[in-house]
């Protein structure tokens, strides 16, 4: 067992290695496309110990929406997967991908959601606001805003 494969099984009490590749979890995943490692391939790299997917912007994509969750056929909680590989970069220094919320002051990962919710937006007008906003205020800013209508 790969060191890499065993902190991640201490870190999330998840058996990665149970996982078949049988690809369901990409298919559910909304930021799938977002992308360039498939979530399959990234439980490979952590059974085959390539610590170069601690490098990957493809740890920071998720929103532990659990959509993959659903339908993982082998019931691994694929996010505490992610959360465990998150963390072990962390350990490792900084991530260039950490904003402060301007509500808030909390800090959260941006870059590949924010790109993301730019490219789906691209043909309406957005408030750059917005996206300087972490998870968690955003969605009461736009909870604000939808509840006016």
């Amino acid at each position: 067992m790969s060191k890499l494969l065993e902190s991640i099984q201490q870190i999330s009490g998840e058996i990665v290695s149970k996982c078949i590749e049988c690809g369901l979890c990409t298919v559910r995943c909304i930021f799938s496309s977002e992308m360039t490692i498939p979530i399959r391939k990234i439980f490979k790299a952590i059974c085959y110990g390539e610590e170069s997917i601690l490098e990957t912007k493809d740890i920071w994509i998720c929103t532990a929406c659990f959509s993959c969750n659903v339908k993982c056929v082998r019931g691994i909680n694929i996010p505490k997967v992610i959360g465990a590989l998150r963390k072990l970069r962390l350990r490792k220094g900084p991530v260039n991908l950490i904003v402060t919320c301007e509500l808030c002051q909390k800090q959260f990962i941006t870059a590949p959601i924010i790109n993301f919710i730019k490219r789906r937006l691209a043909d309406k007008p957005v408030n750059e606001t917005i996206l300087k906003l972490c998870p968690s205020c955003r969605g009461r800013l736009t909870a604000q805003i939808l509840a006016k209508f």
